[in-house]
């Protein structure tokens, strides 16, 4: 069994100390990654087929979905929101052909967040040794943040796929012996991945310093090469700042508050603090939080046994002479911290946030187990190996069951789901007024409303349109911020024949509040 738990010293030489290809895979650790890769795409896959109910963070970019060309989608967002474009477009291109249900707004996450996987896997197995290999995959293929955000109708998952994309024909010029070629692959890359994702700016920045390294001791096609790579980051980042410069000067409905200034309050903690004595804390506690968090961790420390793997992991290149690569993964968490530094992109506060750089840092917390393996004796390597392996597996495993137990975020919206549908029953072809305007309702029931069959009618539009028929329902959801006012109260020949009331209250009302939707049938009796 010692073949099991250690590679061969060759193959630890060979990919380790620089070679121009992959090490010879280890039969049993590529037999693993098989099994932990197919528990990750069980684990994806059975999340999205159990049908979450959908929530508040993913109806609100959804929203700006209707009534919005392809081209409208690059400029302001409603509800306070910002969002790549070749994303935006692709849940566009989803909602015209498959339409609004949770399925079709969450099929190209899915299918982005899958083949991140499977190219981390490859990745993995392409640049380290067996064991080290296995673990690189394994923390990428059961970790929650990315599995959460294969499913989830967000960009996320374009953050890793595309940070997976740019690091394959980047590592490519350090392996190659005509690094010309992949240099040019990149600099084909490059644009299609800033423009579906934000944060592989801090990518892309890396793969540049790594080409400029090799086209500085290259030759002139070298040379040729790094220039149509930097030129293709620098018009392409261009284009979108410009795009995310818009979205973030849209309006917010607050008065005097746009985009920006909301979302520099809400990711506050992802910028330094104002006493510089307190930066190193912040620093600390970002690199050792939610950013590492594979295939668990927690903020504030929480996850800082990878941050230790990564360490390692780090030295264990630079150690072997890999110190270009070290720099590929390595840098675009030095980048993120820079934006951060510059209130530009928050830094170590969210791992959904960071996924661009998650690829970099589960590859250098697989060498890094895979180092510390190495320094155990041959049977505690073995019992330790195979220990963490099975771990992960049921870390996957556990994953799933939970969420089968408990498909949802939160029973909010479990509540909310059912409450629409209720009303959607009990209302028929009948037509419904919206009694409130749409700003102050909660956004799922927006959302659930807007695409009712039947006519839907809101509190601007109501009057007018009433005459024609004999009986209407009415819908509120009563809230601090909705206007308590009584549409049909001064309609003469209007009387209320039939009345309904849903509540929600919450395990806990000191974290939220309780809300309560009334629904009521008019019928015209005439003067």
């Amino acid at each position: 069994m010692e073949e099991v738990t250690q590679a061969t010293p060759s193959a630890e030489a060979g990919s380790l100390g620089g070679s121009t290809g992959p090490a010879k895979p280890s039969l049993p650790w590529w037999q693993a990654t098989v099994v932990i890769v197919l528990v990750g795409l069980l684990w994806r896959l059975g999340r999205y087929c159990l049908h979450f109910p959908i929530w508040g963070d993913e109806v609100m970019v959804a929203l700006n979905l209707p009534g919005r060309s392809y081209l409208d989608l690059a400029g302001h967002l409603d509800h306070c929101q910002i969002a790549p474009i070749l994303w935006l477009w692709a849940q566009k291109c989803a909602y015209v052909v498959a339409g609004h249900g949770e399925a079709a707004l969450r099929f190209f996450p899915l299918v982005a967040g899958v083949l991140a996987m499977l190219g981390q896997t490859w990745l993995a197995w392409r640049l380290m040794p067996g064991r080290a290999a296995f673990f690189a995959s394994a923390l990428l293929a059961v970790a929650i943040w990315p599995v959460s955000m294969s499913t989830l109708a967000k960009h996320y998952s374009f953050d890793l796929f595309f940070a997976v994309v740019l690091l394959l024909p980047a590592q490519a010029v350090l392996t190659s012996v005509r690094p010309w070629r992949p240099m040019l692959l990149l600099a084909c890359v490059i644009p299609v991945a800033l423009l579906g994702s934000f944060p592989c700016l801090f990518v892309a920045g890396a793969a540049n310093l790594v080409v400029l390294h090799s086209a500085w001791r290259g030759s002139w096609r070298e040379r040729l090469a790094f220039v149509l790579v930097a030129l293709a980051t620098v018009f392409t980042a261009a284009l979108v700042l410009w795009i995310g410069q818009n979205q973030l000067a849209s309006a917010t409905g607050s008065p005097g508050v746009d985009t920006r200034e909301g979302m520099d309050r809400y990711w506050a903690k992802g910028f330094p603090p104002d006493s510089l004595l307190l930066w190193p804390w912040w620093v600390l506690m970002g690199l050792t939080g939610q950013i590492v968090a594979y295939p668990l961790g927690a903020e504030r420390g929480g996850s800082i046994l990878t941050a230790a793997m990564v360490a390692m992991g780090a030295w264990a290149l630079v150690r072997t002479g890999r110190w270009r690569l070290a720099l590929l993964l390595l840098a675009p968490i030095a980048l993120n911290l820079v934006a951060g530094c510059l209130r530009r992109y928050p830094f170590g506060v969210s791992c959904r946030l960071a996924q661009a750089l998650a690829p970099g840092i589960c590859l250098l917390a697989g060498l890094g187990i895979d180092a510390f393996l190495a320094g155990c004796k041959p049977v505690l390597q073995r019992r330790l190996g195979i220990g963490l392996g099975v771990g992960l597996v049921l870390v996957g495993l556990g994953g799933l069951v939970r969420d089968m137990v408990m498909p949802y975020r939160d029973p909010v919206y479990v509540w909310t789901r059912q409450t629409l549908a209720e009303v959607m029953r009990t209302t028929g072809d009948d037509p419904v007024v919206i009694e409130q305007w749409t700003e102050s309702m909660d956004c799922v029931f927006l959302w659930g409303l807007l695409h009712r069959a039947a006519p839907v009618h809101w509190m601007k539009t109501a009057p007018g349109r009433l005459e024609p028929v004999d009986r209407v329902w009415v819908f509120r959801q009563e809230n601090a911020d909705a206007p308590q006012t009584d549409l049909m109260a001064d309609r003469p020949g209007w009387h209320e024949v039939e009345s309904r009331r849903f509540d929600y209250l919450p395990a806990r009302p000191d974290k939220m509040g309780g809300i309560r939707c009334t629904l009521r049938l008019f019928e015209n009796g005439g003067p």
